[in-house]
């Protein structure tokens, strides 16, 4: 896997601003831990390759929260609880050293609650500009919107830079988490291994994302339900071989169905075919127009292109090969 490098400030142009980063502290506190680091499900492979990715983005958060001004009870004491509660949540055996915090000045005291003022006025004016609504982010997820594929951003640059310190830290978190949406939905659906790594970090970002707040994190959210729902099924197109002539074939749910004919367009049918998926091998059975039948094992190549296998009926077996047919 492509590992990705970090940044350790994010990208004003598109991430959005979030005054209001407290809130995310309910979420965090709900988000659910896997039942064991992706890691530790095997020492190589998709789970380690991801949870390196994981360790980069946690020692990025950790990096941020470390840097900031260590006083009590001050805003930016706040923020760093939060980067440092979700840098543990994507990296659960991470070290860091917090700064000692120090006791607020009176002054500092009256600059810091100018800076929160400041903070939540940036925050209602982006709520304003996005039309945000608190019952309409607490109701109940529209599931068939969810799992639709999130649409792309219409022109321009839809986010201001952020304007404090809550909203740098959103805007880290957003992008990290996207980053982690991408490099998971990546991995390998037809890949086991991969599938299950992709299938549990998903789930996992899906906790992390929580409620949504800005329109940026609806659409985050909407793109993850819309991949977990995806499924991968390479079987399903035209393959054209010396056997079978133009062989059809539909999979759904693990079962392969699909008609041979003379010509790719799906003519007058020859025969038709029933086999059960497993990973990179189909087997089943095969029955002509004419009323004969037999068995047949195809195995999907890893190019997704080349079919091989056999057929058996009448005391005779005859060997298989094809490729997909390119309209």
């Amino acid at each position: 896997m492509k590992c990705l490098t970090t940044s350790r400030t994010p990208r004003t142009g598109w991430i959005p601003v979030f005054s209001g980063a407290l809130a995310w502290a309910g979420a965090l506190a709900l988000s659910a831990v896997l039942a064991q680091p992706l890691a530790a499900m095997e020492s190589s492979g998709p789970a380690a390759d991801f949870s390196a990715v994981q360790h980069l983005h946690a020692e990025e958060l950790a990096a941020f929260a470390i840097g900031l001004d260590a006083r009590e009870n001050s805003l930016a004491n706040d923020v760093r609880a939060l980067a440092m509660a979700l840098a543990k949540k994507l990296d659960p055996g991470l070290h860091a050293r917090e700064p000692v915090r120090r006791p607020m000045t009176t002054e500092e005291a009256l600059a810091d609650k100018a800076d929160r003022e400041a903070a939540a006025d940036h925050a209602k004016a982006r709520e304003e500009a996005e039309g945000y609504s608190a019952t309409a982010a607490n109701a109940k997820d529209d599931k068939t919107k969810d799992a639709q594929a999130p649409a792309d951003d219409a022109g321009g640059d839809p986010y201001p830079a952020p304007e404090d310190l809550p909203a740098r830290f959103s805007a880290m978190r957003y992008e990290i988490l996207a980053r982690e949406v991408d490099v998971a939905a990546n991995l390998d659906l037809d890949d086991r291994a991969g599938a299950a790594v992709r299938t549990a970090a998903l789930k996992n970002l899906l906790t992390l994302v929580g409620t949504p707040h800005w329109v940026c994190e609806r659409r985050l959210k909407s793109r993850i339900t819309f991949e977990l729902a995806r499924k991968d099924e390479p079987w399903s197109g035209v393959f054209s071989s010396d056997r079978l002539d133009y062989l059809t074939l539909v999979e759904k749910d693990g079962k392969i169905t699909g008609l041979w004919t003379a010509k790719p367009d799906g003519g007058d049918a020859l025969g038709n075919v029933v086999m059960q998926v497993q990973g990179r091998t189909a087997n089943g059975a095969w029955k002509s127009a004419g009323g004969e039948e037999g068995t047949i094992t195809l195995t999907l190549h890893i190019d997704g292109r080349t079919i091989t296998g056999s057929t058996t009926g009448g005391g005779e077996t005859h060997q298989i090969h094809g490729t997909r047919h390119d309209p």
